[in-house]
């Protein structure tokens, strides 16, 4: 590219812009921005790119351009008449919508963007960039918990940013630990000429994408090495009629990381109460569920996730019949899979072991949820029974302090638990569990 002396370059619009101008110089200026993106540079479709014209510190007119799907460069024309008067050219891009704002985004990246604050493994400059999910500047745990919420699908697109960021050929990063600091300055309007039939770069970043894995050919699949962890439920028999508290559960500790996991269940058998995850898991542990889906990410960089139960997957059944064929896992949107760090991890999977401490209430045995709720003096959960059994009643409060316990030797028929006023702290949620020889079922109550 064409340079000029420092001293000359300021003189240069005053006595030989109306030089360029003449029959020697183009009618028209034209200026090619290239797509690509941060990780491998690869060709990004879709891109806007803009010229605007500033007269020092005034914005003039702009022109734009686009490139199609299957294209990654951008050609913006400015007429040479134009550029009289002015003094510097800016150049921006974006990536032209619509776009899957899952595309690229996994587990993996909650666990590179928490081990960035955790200061465990500092992120790259333009990982950083695609950190800030929430545009604010900076990098916080309220990045982790929009990037978790557009992850589990609660977001079709991020509230508070672009599902993309274009870095412009203009800007400079003089701190590149600190991108958010970033200086663009204009270019000298007299090095439009050189910038005539040249290519820029415009360096894309997706939004959320801290491992760099977007697809670029096709649906988003979250990478898969080959080392493999599995999630367990019990192998129960589910009676029609019932509630049944579901256990997911690890047998091995993970590594710290963390794991995604979509799990379907048939809405002809089963139909969801709760999901209640178990102390020194519920911080960790995110959950969205619609009909017949239930998407799930739990992440700590920290510490091993460990070897026991993590959440209760609450149901009414409908429908009788075998655990195992009623709830899967999903393989068509929600690809479920574990990370042992920032970009590693590889397939989750979903077993049903027959030996296992807890199981669904027997036949003979059914529970209703707890009423009134909210109650004020008391809340009744009613037991019809076949044959005598003997209960304990446990309540604990959302922090998993056990607030209350009572044993029960229930006789058969119809029966009543309580759960006193004394059990939930007024104006809060307790979680109840109900618990025999070969059941357990888990409940909430407020109180008033």
């Amino acid at each position: 590219m064409k340079s000029f002396h420092p001293a000359l370059r300021a003189l240069l619009p005053v006595f030989f812009l109306p030089i360029l101008l003449t029959a020697q110089a183009p009618d028209t200026f034209h200026l090619t921005g290239c797509g690509k993106y941060w990780v491998n540079d690869h060709p990004v479709p879709n891109m806007r790119m803009q010229v605007t014209l500033q007269n020092n510190l005034v914005a003039g007119p702009g022109f734009a351009g686009d490139s199609g799907p299957g294209n990654a460069c951008a050609e913006v024309s400015v007429p040479a008449a134009a550029v009289a008067g002015n003094t510097g050219f800016f150049i921006s891009g974006e990536r032209l919508g619509p776009d899957d704002v899952r595309n690229g985004l996994s587990v993996s990246d909650l666990v590179c963007l928490q081990r960035h604050i955790l200061g465990l493994e500092p992120l790259s400059l333009y990982g950083q960039l695609a950190a800030d999910v929430n545009k604010s500047g900076s990098i916080t745990g309220f990045d982790l918990v929009e990037l978790r919420k557009a992850l589990l699908g609660i977001y079709p697109n991020f509230p508070n940013s672009p599902n993309w960021r274009v870095v412009s050929p203009n800007c400079t990063f003089p701190n590149p630990a600190n991108p958010f600091q970033a200086v663009c300055n204009a270019f000298p309007i007299a090095d439009l000429p050189n910038y005539d039939g040249d290519t820029l770069s415009l360096v894309a970043v997706k939004v959320g994408d801290l491992d760099g894995d977007y697809n670029f050919d096709g649906p988003y699949e979250a990478p898969q090495g080959l080392n493999s962890a599995t999630l367990f439920m019990p192998a129960l028999n589910l009676q029609a009629g019932a509630s049944v508290a579901v256990p997911v559960y690890l047998k091995q500790p993970l590594a710290p990381g963390g794991f995604q996991a979509g799990l379907r269940y048939d809405t002809a058998s089963l139909s969801l109460i709760d999901i209640q995850p178990v102390q020194g898991t519920s911080d960790n542990w995110a959950v969205f569920a619609a009909q017949g889906l239930v998407t799930n990410v739990l992440v700590t960089a920290g510490s091993p996730i460990p070897a026991d139960t993590l959440a209760y997957l609450m149901f009414a059944v409908k429908k009788g019949g075998p655990l195992n064929q009623a709830i899967w896992l999903d393989s068509t949107g929600f690809t479920s899979i574990f990370s042992s760090g920032c970009g590693t991890g590889g397939p989750l999977e979903l077993e049903f072991e027959t030996a296992t401490a807890v199981s669904a209430p027997t036949a003979g045995i059914r529970i209703s949820p707890a009423y009134p709720n909210p109650f004020v003096r008391q809340a009744i959960v009613q037991v019809e029974l076949d044959q005598p059994v003997v209960l304990r009643l446990e309540v604990w409060d959302v922090s998993g302090r056990l607030t209350y316990t009572q044993g029960y030797d229930l006789a058969s028929g119809r029966q009543t638990v309580l759960i006193p006023a004394e059990a939930v702290v007024s104006g809060s949620i307790g979680v109840y569990r109900l618990m025999a020889e070969n059941f357990t079922v888990v409940g909430k109550v407020m109180r008033k």
